[in-house]
């Protein structure tokens, strides 16, 4: 790869130290395969250049300071990328690395898809995003989704991502929603992996339906990085489900844009966290223009020494009058061990708006649990149900009932064995 593969061992990360981690990423990076499509290209170059100047972030980096990496760090892992696969096939729906779309559809094509999907967000100054930067600089050539415009896909369209153990997975995958179209889309990610990051990027055309449902259940001492972007038109309507429940660390960066009038957004989210884990959800959602329509709702469980991070911004620009937004944080604590850092934030630069937000912390009541078990469930039962009736109401509003189903079913294994220390 230009610009890297003649570049010294220590040149990349120069502000870190010398982990096995940051050493087996510096000679991953020294033999990196070069970019396949001349349109990624420029940006796996400008990722390798980038992180000469980079490092891994710290406690020090404020979007970060309540995540522990050292986790990460211990590992020696051998770079490798991940494969995303599809379930089955399904009518109107393409999947292909972009080397093969572009050879068939054309680069003008293939430059208009780059456009749309936000291609140049992580290059921004500071380490908040260096993750996204290196999966750049790992990744030789993206998948793509897309759909014919104006297709009813019937079918839920599965995707789970895939690799080896032992190793630093990457990927990065583009799903392209053109106008007036209706989507339903699970993506699975974590399980196998040592270390995974991935990064998949969502636009939905003028008028397109969609839900995407998220469930990330990484190993016990896996590191799951992921960072998700969400970008949508005129009147299009979309609601992400993310479901955590794996990973030693797990961190989930989400940035959704309403970028025409008319563009919705229902963001749920539900963490579900025990022993040493950290489950970190930082979202973002801009209000580019108005009116436009933004809901979220995250909940959190926390128990023995686990830890969550819930940071939600939502931000409402100057021009985006009329826009209505709403987030609330709620989270129910069944140990004393357990710890939650939340920050729901709102940036207004508007007046003509509607905008709430709002963050609960609070533990189960003993005296429900004595009634429970007043009526002969055991004590373990007792939390259980009770920990489901409060995380199971994040897939009521899903209006796909294939979605609804296997999140419930996720969820019904996750949820079980809960331990409680009663306050």
């Amino acid at each position: 790869m230009t610009g890297s593969s003649s570049a010294p061992l220590t040149g990349f990360f120069p502000k870190s130290v010398d982990t096995p981690f940051v050493v087996s990423v510096r000679s991953a990076l020294t033999k990196v395969d070069p970019a396949v499509s001349t349109l990624w290209e420029q940006y796996q170059q400008r990722a390798a250049a980038v992180l000469l100047e980079k490092s891994i972030p710290t406690g020090r980096t404020e979007e970060w300071q309540y995540v522990s990496l050292v986790p990460l760090h211990e590992k020696k892992v051998v770079a490798e990328e991940a494969r995303p696969v599809l379930a089955r096939q399904i009518p109107h729906v393409h999947f292909c690395r972009l080397s093969e779309a572009v050879a068939g559809r054309g680069e003008a094509w293939g430059r208009e898809l780059m456009a749309r999907h936000m291609m140049d967000r992580p290059f921004a100054d500071g380490d908040a995003d260096t993750f996204q930067i290196l999966n750049r600089a790992l990744t030789s050539d993206p998948w793509v989704l897309w759909v014919d415009s104006g297709a009813q896909v019937a079918d839920t369209i599965e995707v789970s991502w895939k690799a080896g153990a032992g190793a630093l997975a990457n990927g990065l995958m583009l799903v392209d929603l053109p106008s007036r179209c209706k989507v339903d889309l699970v993506e699975r990610y974590g399980a196998g992996c040592d270390a995974l990051i991935v990064e998949t990027t969502l636009v939905l055309g003028e008028s397109t339906h969609c839900e995407y449902m998220r469930i990330q259940d990484g190993d016990a001492s896996s590191v799951v990085l992921t960072a998700p972007s969400v970008k949508v038109d005129r009147d299009a309507h979309c609601r992400v489900v993310q479901v955590s429940t794996g990973a030693r660390v797990g961190r989930e960066d989400l940035l959704v844009e309403l970028i025409a009038e008319g563009a919705e957004a229902h963001l749920d989210g539900l963490y579900v966290a025990r022993g040493q884990q950290t489950l970190d959800h930082h979202t973002s959602i801009r209000h580019c223009v108005g009116p436009t329509v933004s809901r979220q709702v995250y909940k959190g469980i926390l128990s023995e020494e686990s830890r969550g991070v819930f940071n939600g911004r939502v931000e409402i620009a100057r021009g985006a009058s009329g826009s209505n937004s709403s987030q609330l944080n709620k989270n129910l604590m069944l140990s004393r061990k357990a710890e939650i850092d939340t920050k729901p934030e709102l940036r207004i630069d508007n007046d003509d708006v509607k905008a709430a937000h709002g963050a609960t912390i609070g533990r189960l009541d003993p005296e429900h649990v004595f009634y429970l078990r007043s009526r002969g469930l055991s004590e373990g039962n007792a939390v259980d149900l009770l920990s489901r009736g409060f995380a199971l109401d994040v897939l009521e509003r899903v209006v796909s009932p294939e979605l609804r189903r296997q999140g419930q079913e996720f969820l019904s294994v996750k949820l079980s064995g809960l331990s409680w220390e009663m306050a």
